[in-house]
């Protein structure tokens, strides 16, 4: 009777054991993907680097992916994020596609910064304080259109 108790005990400790093993390495898949397939971008606006994550996710396995999840990610989503739903100033209003940029009092052109696109095609577009660039953004999603 006893050793029927232990079998069945050391049975749960194996399953649940595997359980853990197999949580994990979902983890650092999911940590791993989701570092490799944000754009390069994102990174650099952040101050980071998409290298030195992919390789520290790989040698430290499910820590640097629990790592990047929780603290690096919710980042590079905040700074993927148009700037109208993040609240970051925003020219108002951006100057016409077809004119030359407006200048401040001083002379300086107006901040960087995501604003509607003046094309229609999409619902944002990077002005980086002179003029409109390629840089397009609908419902969080970047693309590449030229104007």
């Amino acid at each position: 009777m006893v050793s029927a108790n232990l079998m069945a005990a050391g049975g749960l400790i194996v399953v649940v054991v595997f359980l853990i093993g197999l949580g994990s390495f979902a983890v650092w898949i999911w940590g791993l993907i989701d570092a490799a397939t944000r754009p390069d971008w994102i990174y650099r606006r952040t101050g980071s680097s998409k290298v030195l994550w992919i390789v520290l996710i790989v040698l430290l396995g499910v820590v640097g992916s629990a790592i990047y999840l929780l603290a690096i990610r919710p980042k590079l989503i905040d700074s993927q994020m148009p700037a109208m739903t993040s609240g970051w100033d925003v020219p108002s209003p951006p100057p016409p596609i077809s004119s030359q940029p407006s200048y401040g009092p001083q002379g300086n052109p107006g901040p960087a910064a995501w604003v509607p696109d003046p094309t229609g095609r999409y619902q944002y577009r990077w002005w980086d304080g002179y003029s409109y660039t390629n840089q397009v953004a609908t419902s969080g999603i970047s693309y590449t259109d030229p104007i």
